[in-house]
């Protein structure tokens, strides 16, 4: 039994619009897919990922899916300071990665970032800049040889820029959480779940922000 043209319509409408909030929602990339240790001074480092998101709107009581795909390069300058930059489906942020304690179990690292995206006109959105300042605080510990256990808190404020006219300004709090998986010396997978939650304002939105997403990063 062949399905009806009109429910393989209906499908594909509802696709294309899961697929328009995907491309149109003006969201950081909120991964961090980093432990606490920089580049090697002269070093680098490339990675690439991808992030499923939630975004739930209490006041509207809405969730709206979202998706980004990455890719990131760090460069080591410093034992204890490396920079980089990352471009992600919406936009580009730049990072420094400060290592500013290290015990013999834990190290502990800032991650202060800096970055925009831009959206366009759509039912859903406008023409718009999206800024977005980043702190996320990384404490990295080895819990094997080939496994390093990475999470902390993160402070996200943002601010939305309509060519129209007017802006508007939030603040989330939340938390990551990942896991380094070393294939082997230069290769390592990364696994990572966060959660957001907005406690001023409403950019990029009135309530919170769950992610899933994955990493994989290359050390040369």
């Amino acid at each position: 039994m062949h399905p009806s043209p009109l429910r393989t319509t209906a499908v594909a409408r509802r696709f294309l619009l899961l697929c328009s909030a995907w491309l149109l929602t003006g969201c950081p990339s909120v991964s961090t897919l980093h432990r606490a240790d920089p580049v090697k001074p002269g070093r680098w480092e490339l990675g690439a990922g991808a992030d499923g998101l939630i975004l739930r709107d209490i006041p509207q009581d809405t969730r709206s899916p979202s998706g980004q795909a990455l890719i990131t390069a760090r460069y080591g300058l410093l034992e204890d300071l490396d920079a980089g930059l990352r471009l992600y489906t919406f936009g580009l942020d730049a990072s420094v990665r400060w290592r500013f304690f290290r015990g013999s179990t834990w190290r502990v690292a800032a991650i202060p970032t800096l970055g925009s995206s831009k959206t366009a006109e759509s039912g859903s959105t406008t023409n718009a800049w999206h800024l977005f300042a980043q702190l996320p605080v990384v404490f990295t510990r080895n819990l094997t040889r080939d496994t390093i256990l990475s999470c902390g808190p993160r402070l996200v404020w943002g601010l939305y820029y309509p060519e129209t006219g007017g802006y508007a300004q939030g603040t989330m709090l939340g938390a990551f959480l990942n896991v380094e998986y070393a294939i082997n010396a230069r290769w390592a997978v990364v696994p990572e779940l966060s959660f957001h939650r907005t406690v001023h304002g409403d950019v990029p939105v009135d309530g919170f922000v769950l992610a899933l997403g994955a990493g994989l990063l290359w050390r040369f």
